[in-house]
């Protein structure tokens, strides 16, 4: 409540912020449970507690993604990991991408926490943040970038999606559930493909009518991507 106050000269509905960054990253279940109490939509604290590299539900909130604590992990270093190290501007930006690449490789979730104390343009962290950042641009729409809101509400969505796949190589059956209310957006599966280079066929099943892209992401892996999808059961078949 005493910072939502202090922001009110600073932002025009403070009580709108979903998000919260504790500061030096020390939060456990307690702080959690305070900030779901509260309202808040997602935290960003460290990455010590997961080694998916994906948001996750907080155990101090309801199991349930759509009314849960979402946490977002800080999953690439920071600026004050770089300062510690005593790193140059361009270690720190080969080091940002480093770890950039990693997170795009996974289709994980990328996290860089810059703390305002290092915004000035003469600091090595912004020097290096300029060429990272040009970095991500070239990547073109292989890469997400959104707010942690955004995200926030884009995982909570995407707990609306279920899908099995069952079957052999030759013939495999890809069945997907949409709870209510449906997805509003686009959502994809990624699959291994069993021999490199070797790409899937899909048709779709006899009651559905939405035929989702396949888009190649390597030599082993597909992306099937789906558009809006209304509530309810669908199935596709997918063969080599």
């Amino acid at each position: 409540d005493t910072m939502q106050q202090e922001l009110q000269p600073l932002v025009a509905t403070p009580s709108r912020l979903r998000g919260f960054r504790p500061p030096y990253e020390l939060a456990d279940q307690v702080v959690e449970s305070l900030l779901f109490e509260k309202g808040f939509g997602h935290i960003i604290p460290n990455s010590d507690d997961t080694e998916a590299m994906l948001p996750y539900l907080s155990s101090a909130s309801p199991r349930n993604f759509r009314k849960g604590l979402i946490v977002l992990p800080r999953t690439h270093r920071d600026d004050m990991n770089f300062i510690r190290s005593g790193l140059s501007a361009q270690d720190m930006a080969t080091t940002m991408i480093k770890d950039f690449d990693q997170a795009r490789e996974f289709g994980a979730l990328g996290v860089l926490s810059v703390h305002s104390q290092n915004f000035s343009p003469d600091n090595p962290v912004m020097q290096s943040a300029a060429q990272f950042l040009a970095y991500i641009k070239s990547s073109g729409d292989k890469t997400w970038i959104a707010s942690g809101g955004t995200i926030e509400s884009w995982w909570r969505e995407r707990a609306l999606f279920k899908s099995k796949l069952t079957g052999t190589p030759s013939k495999m059956l890809l069945q997907v559930t949409v709870e209510k209310p449906g997805l509003g957006r686009s959502t994809s599966l990624v699959i291994s493909n069993p021999v490199r280079k070797l790409h899937p066929k899909i048709r779709i099943g006899k009651v559905t009518k939405t035929q989702p892209r396949l888009v190649p992401l390597d030599d082993y892996r597909t992306a099937i991507v789906f558009g809006a999808l209304e509530p309810g059961n669908y199935s596709y078949y997918l063969s080599y």
